[in-house]
């Protein structure tokens, strides 16, 4: 053994440590509690195979909490990195305060999850709320928000949203700075339009960002879908242990929210690619949407 391959093993010694203690060590401890029953000091007392799975595939509350965090991340990945990309640009250009807005709108990244459920809270408040005085104002009815099952969903989008797009938008101001601006001098000169340098360089150039952005807020979205599962928790869940509850619940959970990103994307992305080969044919927008197809999906479970 080299005396270089001894100190690559060396330096990477900790993050691999990292990784299984903290990532992959938990991922299988929680495929084992779902597979066995037991006691908080006996866990694994009794294997019972597919025992919860079954139990929480026959139960309603379970799959319309599927259905709901299946379209909590669908609606917010595509709109998400869409108004990050928006923001992005309109901060990329060159004015006054532009650093204050930059700051101002990357405040909520800062802030810790508890501050932000809180500020929602006082935001949706069905009495005193900012959001009800502002439809009192414009002569609308007040709404529940959470507290009201037509508008829960989009109440927790909106929150996902506020939390989640700054993130991206740092991530975009990063993209748009790297590509090199004689691209769009050149096609300034041959006459193209603002809209059509988007579509033609910009948007074909961000390409690979996209895809690391819209797998990361997938992954996001699906540690942030709980609240979709409370009545499964405090229904058929009090019949079990939590732990292996939460096992066995878990993995089923993330499910359609793995899909929504990853198995979608290379396919649309695949056919723009023929396109925006023909305009921009040092693209290789084909290896772009293999990055997503070839992502591991496992390492967010």
């Amino acid at each position: 053994i080299s005396n270089e391959w001894v100190a690559a093993t060396l330096f990477l010694l900790p993050a691999l440590l990292h990784f299984l203690i903290f990532k992959y060590y938990p991922v299988a401890y929680s495929l084992a509690l779902s597979l066995h029953r037991g006691r908080l000091l006996d866990p694994f007392d009794r294997f019972v195979g597919a025992y919860h799975y079954n139990l929480l595939l026959r139960d309603s509350y379970f799959w319309q909490g599927v259905i709901n965090a299946f379209l909590y991340a669908l609606v917010r990945v595509p709109i998400g990195a869409a108004i990050a990309l928006a923001l992005a640009l309109l901060l990329s250009q060159h004015y006054q305060a532009r650093l204050f807005f930059r700051v101002a709108w990357y405040v909520p990244v800062v802030i810790s999850s508890v501050a932000q459920i809180q500020i929602f809270i006082w935001l949706y408040n069905p009495e005193y709320g900012i959001l009800n005085y502002i439809l009192q104002s414009l002569g609308f009815p007040k709404l529940l928000w959470i507290a009201h099952p037509s508008t829960a969903l989009f109440s927790l989008i909106l929150l996902g949203l506020w939390g989640a797009t700054p993130f991206m938008m740092v991530i975009y101001m990063a993209a748009l700075g790297s590509i090199p601006e004689d691209y769009y001098e050149a096609a300034e000169i041959d006459g193209a339009s603002a809209w059509k340098r988007f579509w033609r360089i910009t948007l074909p150039l961000l390409m690979p960002t996209t895809f690391r952005l819209g797998d990361h807020d997938r992954a996001g979205a699906g540690r942030s879908h709980p609240p979709f599962f409370d009545d499964v928790s405090m229904g058929i869940g009090q019949h079990l242990c939590p732990a292996h509850f939460a096992g066995s619940s878990s993995w089923i959970q993330h499910l359609p929210i793995s899909s929504v990103f990853p198995v979608f994307a290379p396919g649309v992305f695949r056919c723009r690619a023929r396109g925006w080969r023909q305009s921009f044919p040092d693209l290789s927008l084909d290896r772009y949407a293999t990055v997503v197809a070839g992502y591991s999906n496992a390492l967010y479970l």
